[in-house]
């Protein structure tokens, strides 16, 4: 293997002339094996990559990817993904993070700080599933102490939790809000109550089987069937559930609805619409089985609105307040942080439009003081034109003469 390194760093300067487009050959032709999903041929090129070039954020972020996608390449690897694998893939992004605390390489996905997060909820699921539940605990502590479970997605997640009411559902979709909030009631100890819910993993075959052991998660299916259970052909169909009505429409291609929708719908059978259902700010409207439909908005959530929502507004200007000063806790080195946050502003100034729609022009205007008294505060910059646009426009109804 070393005359292998030496024999190919003298093949790559004898191409480029120079070390640096050396490096930017390495990174090339990884990235285009990684791409194609061929692991360890990507693996071989950034792990030389980081041994000449050791101070290469974007080596070390795509190796701790290859790592990782060699653990578990899809939700369906996780319960026999490695301790050992996630160890050395949360190393590279902890040296990302040392060498760039703001990464500005290529992403994948996740930014440096999520991924850390990703790979310890990750393992943390496989030990929940193996009934290891200490273990899992340990995992958590271990990705919030080596930069992952940052300040900002912990306040959020819970200030959602907050939110819902004693036993409610809340549906999540994504590594900084499914972890997160499985840290928040392992770890923490926070609303245990409440469940939390990743419709998106009932994809794979073992996220529902750990639901029913550790979470008391109820389907109307048995184990079975569960386990059986692929995609069904569909058409519009009207469904009732104690008295509550609306017509789910197929999920794919105006003909099917798959797994994820089945066991989706199966939960809320069986729990027969008894208890609060809510859906976290930025869940896909195709995927929440057209109950999008008969949604009202809370906060950063979505409620459907067989359930009360908050019609206070001092409660309501309070509780916009407490999210949009979550700003307090952003890493602004990571994207991920920055994009939720603006997330939480687009809710804020969506719900100004809508109260301004609906002729309630008074309290629109407090919301909309309030929001630009926290812009003042935190900044005025957005991440992007189309952001600021949509600022500015919502701005002017209450600036015109």
């Amino acid at each position: 293997m070393k005359h292998f390194t030496i024999l190919l760093l003298l093949s790559l300067n004898a191409t480029t002339g120079l070390c640096g487009p050396a490096l930017e050959t390495l990174l090339k032709q990884g990235k285009s094996e990684f791409k194609l999903a061929k692991y360890p041929e990507a693996t071989r090129k950034f792990e030389l990559a980081v041994k000449l070039y050791p101070e290469s954020a974007e080596a070390h972020y795509f190796l701790g990817y290859c790592y990782s996608r060699s653990n578990s390449s899809d939700a369906n690897g996780i319960p026999n993904s490695s301790l050992e694998l996630t160890i050395k893939s949360s190393q590279e992004f902890e040296k990302v993070n040392q060498l760039t605390p703001k990464y500005t390489g290529e992403l994948v996905i996740l930014d440096p700080y999520s991924k850390i997060t990703a790979e310890w909820g990750s393992i943390a699921f496989k030990y929940l599933f193996h009934h290891k539940k200490d273990s899992a605990t340990w995992a958590l502590k271990q990705g919030k102490m080596r930069g992952g479970f940052s300040d900002f997605f912990i306040a959020f997640n819970r200030m959602n939790m907050k939110h819902c009411s004693k036993d409610a559902f809340l549906f999540i979709s994504g590594d900084n809000y499914t972890f997160y909030c499985l840290y928040l009631q392992l770890v923490e100890q926070y609303r245990t109550d409440i469940k939390a819910i990743d419709p998106g993993m009932f994809g794979s075959d073992w996220y529902a089987t750990l639901l029913r052991d550790n979470f008391n998660i109820q389907f109307d299916m048995d184990k079975s069937s569960i386990d059986s259970c692929t995609y069904l052909e569909w058409k519009d169909s009207l469904i009732s559930i104690n008295n509550f009505s609306w017509t789910l429409k197929p999920s794919y291609e105006n003909q099917y609805i798959f797994r994820k929708d089945i066991l989706l719908m199966s939960v809320l059978k069986q729990n027969k619409f008894k208890d609060e259902i809510n859906f976290i700010v930025g869940y896909p409207d195709e995927d929440k089985i057209s109950l999008e439909t008969v949604c009202q908005q809370h906060l950063c959530l979505e409620r459907v609105s067989t359930f009360p929502v908050e019609s206070n507004w001092d409660s309501l200007l309070q509780g916009f307040s407490d999210y949009l000063y979550l700003s307090d806790r952003i890493n602004t080195n990571s994207l991920m942080e920055v994009l939720n946050f603006e997330s939480i502003q687009v809710k804020v100034l969506s719900f100004v439009y809508t109260t301004h729609l609906n002729g309630d022009d008074k309290n629109a205007r407090k919301l909309m003081s309030m929001f630009n008294r926290h812009r003042k505060h935190y900044g005025p910059s957005f991440s992007d034109e189309a952001m600021l646009n949509y600022y500015t426009n919502i701005n002017q109804l209450f600036t015109k003469k």
